[in-house]
This record gives C-alpha cells, structure tokens and sequence, in this order.
C-alpha cells in the first residue's frame, strides 16, 4: 500500500484504509451546518450596517409601497362592487344615497345586500337656522339597525381616507372624530361591569365630542333597570341634541325615545313585514317610530322552550293591559303554585300567532267533524276577542265546547 495510506481496521474479506485528506474531509462534512449558521449571521449582520446608512430612503419607498398597496386594493374593491367617488365639502352633513355595509355585503350573494338612505343635513350656522342632525332608529332585533349605524362610519371613513365608498352617491361633510358606543364589554379585572363600561364610553362622548363630530350609539342604558336605562339614554340624547349638536345616528328600544320633540331630530325605523303569520325582515329604513320590538319572535327564532315562549305572551299581554308586573308563581308552604291566569285580552298578534301555531300542529285525519267545528269555532272567538270563560259559557248540548285557556 502507498505509504500515505491509513490502516484503520481489518475485517474479514480485506482491509480498511483513510488518508489525511480523508480525515481533513469528514471534519469539513461534519462541521457544515455550524458554519452555514456562522456564514448567514455574518452575512445578516453585513446587510443590516448597509440598511442603516439606508434608513431614510428606505422607509420613504416603504410608504410609497403601501400607499401604492391599499390604493390598488380599494381601486379593486370599487371597480368590483360598484363604490362611486363621494364629494366631499365643509358642510356639517352627511347624504348618502343607497348606502351599504362593505363587509357584510361582501359576504353576501350579489344583491342579497339591501341598501338605505341616510340624510343628516344640518345649516352651516348652526345659531340661525335649525336642520335634522340627530336619526333616532328604533326597530325589532335582527332588522339591521347594527349594520345601519356602522355601515354610516365606515362610509364616511373610507370618504376622507380618499377611497370610494359603497353607495349610488355620497355627500360628506368633513368630520373631525367619529364615535362609536356599540356593542357590550366589560373590564372584569379592573373591577369594571359591562354597564360601566358603557357610561365610560358615553361619558368620553360627550365630554370630547364637538359640532363636527359624527356619532354613532346603540342600545345606550340596556346595562341597568329600565327606568334608570331609559331617563339615561333620554338625557343623552338631549345633551346631544341641545349641546353639542353633532351628526348622530342613535339606535335603541326604547320606543319612549320617540316621544322627544326636537327640531334636530328625526324618528326612523327598520321596516318589517307580516306575510302569512310570519314577521320578515325587511332590513329597510322607512320614517317613523317602531310598534314595537318582537322580541319574542327573535326569542322563538334562537330556539327557546315553546312554554316559555308561551309564558313570555301571557306576561307581556298583562304588561299591555294592566300597565305592571302579573302575578307569577311563587312559593307558598313548600310547594309551587301555578301561574294565575292572565285574563286580559292578548294583543291581536299573539292570539293570530297561538291560531297559526294551533293549525301547524293539527291533525285533522284524527278529528270528526264535531270536532272541527268546535276548533273553528275556538279559533274565531280567539282572534275576535270575544273567547267565553269557563264560568260563563252556557252548558247546552248545541253550543261547541271552548278550550280552556
């Protein structure tokens, strides 16, 4: 063997060998990784002492990148969804015609989305002449009032951001803040309940909040008793109207709101639809307070007991009817006494909701014609208001027997 040859290990068929360069190479294989490692922080630290005599110039093309960026982008989302260019002025108004909420249409069908109006158009001069600056919307749950409210700020956002925005035409008066009381939270590790949250966050309002400032507030004084929630949210909306006197949008159910007389102000609802024994949403602005708020129909939607559905009837009938709380179970000796009976009338709605209910759930192969009449019969006194109580129904073979309610 040439000299420069190694023996290293004799085995049965041979001989194993290794020379320097050998040995010289597996030492190079073996310590690669750690100098990749080296070469690269080497290699970073080179190009980070470059980019610092680069700072500035590079940070400057940075900003051109991302205005280039989010331009192209909001460029895309007009051309896509069909935004229009708002004019923008030093007019304390806002107009928008045929406005719609950017992300929730987007993840909606095209056309699904409804669009509404919205005219806060108030003078120049606010200490000579008087216009409606202040929208209270009132309306049941699910209609849309949420969307409405913040479909409103982001328009106008995205107006002064210089973006086109989602409407068949948009008028925006150049705003110096936009506020937003929506929504619940709390701060429980700062000892803070949803209810206070929310007065910090009103408070903040109307402290800051000036002339050009636009508003949005929802459901204001819900946290707390409904005498106490509703002088709240009265007082609120009357500082905003007398005061600070700023483009607001305030949604709420308190339908007592309502009753507020003001030059600034206009009544708005979200319009609903009573097709066949059903309420449908029609998610559309329309003039004028709501009726009321159906929230026993949400309640039925979201999958509530059908007795408590029922129970929440009979309450809110007696509501309506005596002007206070009905008599409810209770305890008395250690056993639990029934519900008394809520006499009264219910409202014509919910005698037509029972009605319909009682139908779905009929099966007339099961009934005989005696049977039938007697149903019918039932049905027409319940919808007429003229249901006999047990007490005074005659007991006469002819006359058909009443349910007991």
């Amino acid at each position: 063997m040439p000299p420069r040859f190694i023996r290293r290990q004799g085995i049965a068929g041979g001989e194993r060998f290794t020379t320097d360069r050998l040995a010289a190479l597996e030492s190079e294989i073996n310590s690669a990784s750690d100098r990749i490692i080296e070469l690269e922080k080497n290699l970073f630290l080179e190009i980070r002492t470059k980019a610092k005599s680069l700072l500035t110039e590079m940070s400057a093309a940075a900003r051109r990148i991302a205005e280039l960026d989010a331009a192209q982008s909001l460029a895309r989302a007009a051309t896509v969804q069909g935004w229009v260019r708002p004019f923008i002025d030093s007019h304390n108004r806002t107009i928008i015609c045929g406005g719609r909420h950017p992300v929730v249409e987007a993840h909606l069908r095209r056309g699904e989305f409804i669009p509404n109006d919205l005219l806060l158009d108030s003078p120049m001069d606010q200490a000579k002449a008087v216009g409606a600056s202040f929208a209270l919307i009132t309306g049941p749950n699910m209609a849309g009032k949420s969307t409405y409210l913040r479909q409103a700020a982001l328009i106008t956002v995205m107006a002064q951001a210089g973006s086109f925005v989602p409407a068949s035409e948009a008028r925006i008066g150049l705003v110096d803040r936009i506020y937003c009381r929506v929504g619940a939270s709390d701060n429980l590790a700062r000892g803070e309940s949803t209810f206070l949250v929310e007065m910090n966050e009103t408070a903040y309002i109307l402290n800051t909040a000036s002339a050009h400032s636009f508003v949005i507030m929802d459901e204001v004084g819900r946290g707390t008793g409904t005498e106490d929630g509703l002088s709240i949210a009265w007082a609120v909306c009357e500082e905003l109207l007398d005061n600070i006197k700023c483009r607001t949008l305030f949604a709420t159910h308190y339908h007592e709101l309502s009753g507020i007389i003001h030059p600034r102000m206009i009544n708005c609802s979200m319009e609903v639809a009573h097709r066949d024994g059903e309420i449908v949403f029609l998610r559309k602005l329309r003039e004028g307070p709501a009726a009321e708020s159906y929230g026993l129909h949400v309640a039925s939607l979201a999958g509530l007991p059908e007795r408590v559905i029922r129970r929440s009837e009979e309450i809110m009938a007696s509501f309506s009817n005596e002007k206070h709380f009905p008599k409810g179970k209770h305890f008395s000796d250690g056993k639990l006494s029934a519900p008394t009976a809520v006499t009264e009338k219910p409202s014509q709605n919910v005698n037509e909701t029972r009605v319909i209910k009682e139908l779905s759930e009929l099966e007339i192969n099961r009934l005989t014609p005696l049977e039938a009449l007697n149903i019918i019969q039932h049905w027409k006194q319940t919808l007429t208001g003229r249901q006999k109580t047990k007490s005074s129904a005659k007991s006469t073979d002819t006359e058909p027997f009443l349910f007991d309610q």
